[in-house]
């Protein structure tokens, strides 16, 4: 009876894997490039902030996505907004990425009610082909501690609210 069981069983993944019901192997995990967040709003954002963006969108991305493997781009100029496509590809296939992604900061308005409305964007840029992917966002939230009297204090601000989300 055991050794009936155990050729029902071989049987049955043979006839299952010739028919070609075996289960397919995970997807191939895609490397994105992620280049420093870029202030494109003329604010003189801090690099701090600029740099905390660009941790916390990293995480959202490695979290959000299984099938995605995000690194930072090592050794970029500082003016990536103003590097043509041909030259980012470049760059892309020389850190041997997939894709490159581009952002930054398009504006930011605060007022004396203590609140903060952000407005980002983000370029999906294609290694292989050199298609542009581009995305806009905005979002709104308020100050930590309200008795703040500094308004464009950037380290105030709660980026990781549901607001910002």
């Amino acid at each position: 009876m055991k050794n009936a069981a155990i050729v029902f069983l071989f049987m049955l993944s043979t006839i299952c894997l010739a028919m070609g019901t075996a289960v397919p192997a995970k997807a191939e995990v895609v490397s994105i490039g992620m280049l420093p967040v870029q202030d494109e709003s003329g604010d003189q954002i801090p690099q701090k902030l600029l740099h905390k963006i660009e941790q916390d969108f990293k995480e959202k991305l490695t979290l959000s996505y299984q099938d995605v493997l995000v690194r930072a781009v090592k050794g970029t100029p500082a003016g990536t907004s103003s590097m043509q496509i041909d030259q980012l590809t470049a760059l892309g296939r020389q850190q041997g990425v997939r894709y490159l992604l581009r952002s930054g900061i398009l504006g930011i308005k605060s007022d004396s009610a203590l609140s903060c409305d952000v407005g980002l964007y983000a370029e999906l840029i294609s290694v292989d082909s050199g298609a542009v992917t581009t995305m806009r966002a905005n979002g709104a939230g308020s100050e930590a501690s309200p008795a703040v009297d500094d308004v464009r204090r950037w380290e105030a601000y709660h980026f990781r609210s549901s607001a910002f989300t």
